[in-house]
């Protein structure tokens, strides 16, 4: 039963983000005024998380060593995710001076987190092939 977790710590980065990308897709989806400063702050907070937990992870493998998450993957997870922040930031202005309605800007800018933290974390071919997928669903 001990050994049932072994590889969880590999993979808290892929599913936190997972998480704040539904949570902010759902908090879009029952936003009443429309507007969207308030989802972008919250990706911001899911953004901060991510980064910190992929910080504070540790080194550990997960799927027969498919996944693993290394000082390349944190490193990787971190500028990833600060990036991503910017832009975020960047669209909260833009999108209220434009008038666009843009509220699922936010949580395809964190599903795409998902897919470059999967692709940083792959140790195999096919899991690599999975992470850009991923990603690329965003576009």
């Amino acid at each position: 039963m001990t050994g049932q977790w072994v590889g969880f710590p590999a993979l808290l980065p892929i599913v936190v983000a997972s998480g704040w990308a539904i949570l902010v897709l759902v908090a879009e989806m029952f936003s009443a005024s429309r507007r969207y400063r308030g989802v972008g702050w919250l990706s911001i907070v899911g953004l901060a998380h991510v980064a910190y937990v992929a910080c504070c992870g540790g080194t550990r493998g997960a799927f027969g060593s498919a996944i693993a998450l290394d000082g390349l993957t944190v490193f990787i997870v971190v500028l990833a995710a600060a990036l991503t922040a910017v832009c975020v930031l960047a669209a909260l202005d833009y999108l209220d001076l434009t008038e666009i309605v843009g509220g699922e800007y936010y949580p395809l800018l964190l599903f795409a987190l998902v897919g470059i933290i999967v692709m940083a974390a792959a140790t195999d071919l096919i899991v690599l092939f999975l992470g850009l997928e991923t990603m690329s669903v965003a576009e």
